[in-house]
């Protein structure tokens, strides 16, 4: 499964652009222009925030194509169709939090576990899961709702002795559980 899997109706456009309309993605080629290359498409990307490793996840390609890719621009011919297309919908995904979560840093956002379990929201876009991911970002669907359409086993990777917590000063921080607590 590709990186941000599509309606089949806008497979065909080159550049992306994201919003909703009664829980419906739609898309359009105007917002990134078709000035915009995989080398510009790339740079915004990194500028947010997003580290090699993680755009290539969530584009599903190997991280040594993304770091030759920073290296060179002018790459048009190094990526697959298939690829520029994932990053220019990766990209427009991301310009479409952005627009959700105003006050949040997009890319900690997506690399931060969902509720402390054990994914987080590039596993989601790397399984091809954007639509949930967004009803995840409105907040329609819970973490576990969300979880277990994604991951179906998760739960047996979740180690359900730990938990984040909000402490004295603000700021989340992890714990063993009280009732894991021996007394």
């Amino acid at each position: 499964m590709g990186c941000c899997e599509f309606p089949d109706h806008i497979m065909g456009k080159q550049f992306y652009s994201a919003s909703t309309a009664d829980g419906t993605l739609v898309f359009d080629s105007h917002t990134l222009g078709n000035e915009s290359s995989s080398f510009q498409l790339l740079t915004k990307l990194l500028d947010m925030g997003f580290s090699w490793t993680h755009i290539a996840q969530m584009m599903n390609v190997k991280v040594h194509v993304v770091r030759v890719l920073d290296y060179c621009n002018d790459f048009s011919k190094m990526l697959s169709e298939e690829s520029h297309s994932n990053l220019a919908r990766l990209h427009a995904l991301v310009d479409m939090l952005k627009e959700k979560l105003p006050n949040q840093d997009v890319a900690a956002w997506l690399e931060t576990t969902l509720d402390g379990y054990y994914y987080s929201g590039i596993d989601v876009i790397s399984k091809g899961q954007t639509k949930l991911l967004i009803k995840y970002a409105d907040g329609e669907v819970s973490s576990t709702e969300l979880l277990d359409s994604c991951f179906p086993n998760w739960r047996d990777n979740y180690d359900d002795r730990i938990e984040i917590f909000t402490a004295s000063d603000g700021e989340r921080a992890i714990r063993l559980r009280d009732d894991t607590l021996e007394d």
